[in-house]
């Protein structure tokens, strides 16, 4: 986390500003939330977005994704296993993330037999859920 707040601090550094409002969202939030709360002298102001502040409690954050999945496995505790996301995500990039996109998008029908975008079946992709598409919806 230290490191993500350095690099925040390179980008003010790097515009040539003093200080900045900085906003988070997702994965972005906590980032956002410990900059400010380290480097008050530089952040003046912060919005977090899709994620709540949540100071550190004696609960491993791990332990309450893989309970959030229920039977299934939560996406945050996939993405934890080094090399496993990699291993379904880099051969076809772009048709994971239209196909991922897709499935996050309004258009897109329920994932089929049940479960969320946000669940993975345990044995399971997150590819396994998204609707392939040949090509980007025109916008």
């Amino acid at each position: 986390m230290t490191k993500h707040v350095a690099d925040n601090l390179g980008v003010i550094e790097a515009l040539g500003e003093k200080s900045a409002t900085i906003v988070g969202h997702d994965w972005g939030a906590p980032i956002a939330a410990n900059s400010a709360l380290l480097r008050p002298d530089v952040f003046c102001a912060l919005a977090l977005l899709s994620v709540p502040y949540s100071p550190r409690g004696a609960r491993r954050r791990s332990e309450a994704f893989r309970e959030m999945g229920s039977k299934e496995e939560f996406y945050i505790d996939y993405f934890q296993q080094p090399g496993r996301a990699e291993a379904e995500i880099e051969p076809d990039v772009s048709g994971w993330l239209l196909g991922f996109y897709y499935c996050a998008s309004g258009d897109a029908p329920a994932p089929a037999a049940g479960g969320t975008m946000a669940t993975i079946p345990r044995v399971g992709r997150m590819r396994d859920r998204s609707r392939s598409r040949k090509s980007c919806p025109a916008g």
